[in-house]
């Protein structure tokens, strides 16, 4: 079967996660299908990521934890940490100091992030309630079955499997594929 991959944007759950699923056909150059998924949430706007980022660069505790200090260090009383928050947001930016955050788009002339929160080869997230959902549910219901192909060899599916991959799966293809910035339209219902 020809090697391909689709990245879907499912929707927003209730507890406000943007969720992805990713199907493809000959991942690794094997012969088979997978689904995966990637969520995001804690919609954040650059202002507001900046200045958190900056606040715990400032804090020497931070430093401790991440173990480039000692906790009572008397050297601590000698480094400017907002110059090093500075230096460190200029040149690395603000976006991994408070988890890993991605650009999703603008939304009233500001700029939005998300931050990454879970990904793998488990659905269940698609088993979640929607508050918006941007595929159809009969869509939903065939990426949730196909769970049960994923990593199986073609050569060994039923043929109750082959019909279902080749008249329900396969058809999913030729959607569009997304990304995050895709889901720019839906940082109004990320912010709500």
């Amino acid at each position: 079967m020809e090697k391909q991959n689709k990245k879907i944007c499912i929707g927003i759950t209730e507890g406000n996660e943007l969720v992805f699923i990713k199907i493809e056909i000959g991942s690794c150059d094997n012969n088979h299908f997978t689904i995966t998924h990637r969520t995001y949430d804690g919609i954040i706007d650059e202002e507001t990521g900046e200045q958190e980022a900056r606040e715990r660069l400032e804090d020497s505790s931070y430093w401790n934890e991440i173990g480039y200090l000692k906790e009572d260090c008397f050297l601590n009383q000698f480094i400017d940490f907002k110059e090093v928050a500075e230096h460190v947001i200029n040149n690395d930016g603000w976006e991994n100091v408070n988890g890993e955050h991605e650009y999703i788009g603008e939304y009233e002339k500001k700029s939005y992030y998300v931050s990454y929160s879970s990904c793998g080869a488990s659905i269940d997230d698609l088993k979640k309630d929607f508050k918006k959902l941007l595929i159809t549910e009969e869509e939903k219901q065939i990426l949730i079955k196909s769970d049960e192909l994923h990593l199986k060899d073609f050569k060994q599916y039923t043929k109750e499997e082959k019909e279902f991959f080749k008249n329900k799966v396969l058809p999913l293809f030729k959607k569009e594929d997304e990304s995050l910035t895709s889901a720019e339209h839906l940082i109004s219902v990320l912010i709500e």
